[in-house]
């Protein structure tokens, strides 16, 4: 089998830990390091950054993964002013308009330099003194009573002035306002209001619970997405799918890929009479399935889901994704991706004002 991309992780990880000690704030979690991962091997997020080049070879690219898509026919018919579908690649989401290039800039430096401020909350930026924290309350509701058009009227105009105030003093960086039942007992009423804040914020970690990017709350462990993240490039890398010969080596089930071994040439002979054949060729295809989902929704993102998604379902050929990983294997390589120039750039950034830095990076997308 031909190098993979997956086995420069290690070393690549021993550096980043030197950069951590470097950089003591908004340290990154395992979950933020594979989101990363996966979004490199994103066919949505792929397609989206060839369309947004500037050069013929990925223009080129992309006007073939359009067609191998019959021009985005399984993505739904929403479209903007001027005819394009904006789930489609044709349009870059908030996540590569915020997240960019990852495939020409190591986790490090697209960490510390762009998508941190991405994850961390707002009001860690910004100053607090500027910020309005408590709620409060726009306006009443009681729909068992007739509506008072006048009152109606006058709340609303009241609502435009104070949220056109809220933009003009920037206190309400982030900010979402509701209308809660308070017929319920206060007991029912906090439970049902922290289940529906609770998909604003997903997975806290420390003080990355952005409710611009986050992380959707899951059982899978950083063991999960690596394992499947392996098995997948590893059958990219097959011309013909052999899913037992994969479980094998990617040693998917351990106990039977050490049966197996200690008994190899038994089994080479006939493979009927290894008992673990099914179930590991059955575990090494959902690894896949899983690998292909964690990306597909990664580009949206909604991540980690390993479920189909069912917004924007872009597939690529199979030279397409074999592309990918030999161009990031070889990006791997270069001198600026090793301990030394790392380093350099941790010392770098580090000097960096942060919350100019934040400021700087949200004007750009104004």
């Amino acid at each position: 089998m031909e190098a993979i991309y997956f086995n420069t992780f290690d070393e690549y990880e021993k550096n980043l830990e030197l950069v951590k000690t470097e950089i003591q704030e908004s340290q990154p979690s395992w979950l933020h390091y594979w989101f990363y991962r996966y979004l490199q091997i994103s066919p949505y997020y792929w397609a989206m950054h060839l369309k947004q080049s500037k050069l013929k070879e990925d223009q080129e690219r992309y006007t073939r993964i359009q067609k191998f898509n019959n021009d985005w026919e399984k993505i739904p018919d929403i479209k903007n002013d001027i005819g394009i579908k904006f789930l489609s690649p044709e349009t870059p989401n908030a996540a590569y308009k915020a997240l960019g290039d990852v495939w020409n800039i190591d986790f490090a430096r697209w960490w510390y330099s762009k998508a941190r401020y991405f994850f961390m909350h707002v009001s860690d930026l910004l100053d607090e003194d500027n910020i309005r924290k408590e709620p409060w309350l726009h306006m009443g509701v009681d729909s068992s009573r007739k509506l008072d058009e006048k009152l109606l009227s006058k709340n609303m105009k009241y609502i435009e002035e104070h949220y056109r105030n809220l933009y003009k003093r920037k206190i309400a960086p982030k900010a979402i306002s509701l209308t809660i039942n308070l017929q319920k007992n206060k007991k029912e009423t906090i439970k049902a209001f922290s289940q529906f804040i609770d998909g604003f914020y997903g997975v806290e970690y420390k003080n990355m619970n952005s409710t611009i990017f986050h992380f959707s709350k899951s059982k899978f462990t950083e063991a999960t997405l690596r394992d499947c993240y392996k098995v997948y490039e590893m059958s990219i890398r097959q011309d013909k799918l052999n899913l037992f010969q994969i479980g094998i080596k990617a040693n998917v089930i351990r106990g039977a890929s050490a049966e197996y071994q200690s008994k190899k040439d038994v089994f080479e002979k006939n493979i009927k009479i290894f008992r673990s054949y099914n179930s590991l060729r059955s575990a090494t295809s959902r690894q896949i399935r899983y690998a292909k989902n964690f990306a597909l929704n990664a580009g949206y993102p909604t991540f980690p889901y390993e479920r189909d998604f069912n917004w924007a379902p872009v597939e690529l050929p199979m030279e397409e994704k074999r592309y990918i990983f030999d161009y990031l294997l070889k990006q791997s390589k270069f001198k600026k991706n090793q301990k030394n120039a790392l380093l350099d750039f941790a010392k770098n950034e580090k000097l960096k004002n942060v919350k100019k830095e934040y400021l700087r990076i949200m004007g750009k997308l104004d």
